[in-house]
Order: structure tokens, then sequence, then C-alpha cells
């Protein structure tokens, strides 16, 4: 060997019947070790997997808006206000909602709104033609603008069709 140059590494000598591979051998700390990590991936997604999912339902469009049946057009007469239910999702939970279909004086357009008040959640009724809050006195127009109380917010406002004489809201 000169000096200078690397040497190479000695060739390994087989004994006997040992195969040419590296045999890993394991003690029982490191197979202890290995059936944790596996229950650990197991139990993570049994129990991880539905999280997740519950979590990533809204962005992927499990609580989207669908289009619900209100009623006819022949059950609410001009400028009358009528109260109206649609399912709401909420995780593995649906769970009825509330608001207003209110129909034009003339024609048959028809608005509706949340019956939840903008301020503070509560639900609204209808009287002497506004919309009242009981929580904290909040007062909104017929059209959904608040005009006394705490809200400053109007109304949600869903978005409404008719086909052929049914009401179809997007709640």
């Amino acid at each position: 060997m000169t000096q200078g140059t690397p040497s190479s590494p000695a060739p390994k000598h087989r004994t006997g019947n040992q195969p040419d591979t590296q045999v890993d051998t394991m003690n029982r700390r490191g197979f202890t070790k290995r059936l944790a990590k596996m229950f650990g991936a197991v139990f993570g997604a049994i129990f991880g997997l539905p999280a997740v999912a519950t979590l990533a339902d809204p962005v992927l469009g499990g609580g989207a808006s669908k289009w619900v049946d209100a009623g006819t057009l022949a059950e609410l007469a001009p400028g009358a206000v009528k109260r109206f239910k649609y399912p709401v999702q909420a995780g593995w939970e649906t769970r009825e909602e509330a608001g207003f279909l209110m129909r034009a004086e003339t024609g048959d357009e028809v608005v509706a709104f949340s019956a939840r008040c903008t301020h503070a959640g509560c639900k609204v009724r209808f009287k002497d033609d506004e919309f009242h809050c009981p929580c904290h006195g909040g007062v909104f127009s017929r059209n959904g603008d608040p005009i006394a109380g705490p809200p400053t917010v109007p109304l949600v406002r869903f978005e409404t069709r008719l086909d052929q004489d049914h009401i179809k809201v997007k709640a």
C-alpha cells in the first residue's frame, strides 16, 4: 500500500451457511417499540380520520347551502310574512332553523330572511310590520335592515326562486 492512497476495506469472509445479506436481529425492546408504533398508527387512523373529516366537512362542501321547499306561492298572500323551517347540518347532527318568507305587495317576488338576529343570534319575531329581537331590543325593518337597538348588520337574506308554484330557498 502506498502512502496517501486510501486503503480499501478488507473483504468480508463468509463462514458456514450464513447468507450474503446482513440479518436484522431484533430484541424484545425493539419488538415492543415497533408494536407500539403499529398500534399507535392504527388507533390514530381509527380516531383521527373521523375528526379530520368533521373539521374538513365545511371546507369540502358538506355544510353547503341547499335549495329547500318553503311552501307554495298560493299559501303566501301578497304582502304577507310567513315563517318557514330549513335543515342545517352541524357535524353529524341535522337541526332545524327558522326563517321568514315575505311576498311583495304586487307580483310574485318573494324574499327570505334568517330568523336569527345578527347581533347575538337570538330568534327574531315579526310583529307590527317589523322584526323584533327579544334579547336586546333590536328592531329590523321589513327589508331586514336594522333600525333600532344594538344590531348594525341586516338580517341574513337567502336567495329565492320560484319553481312552478313552489317557493325554493337556498338556505
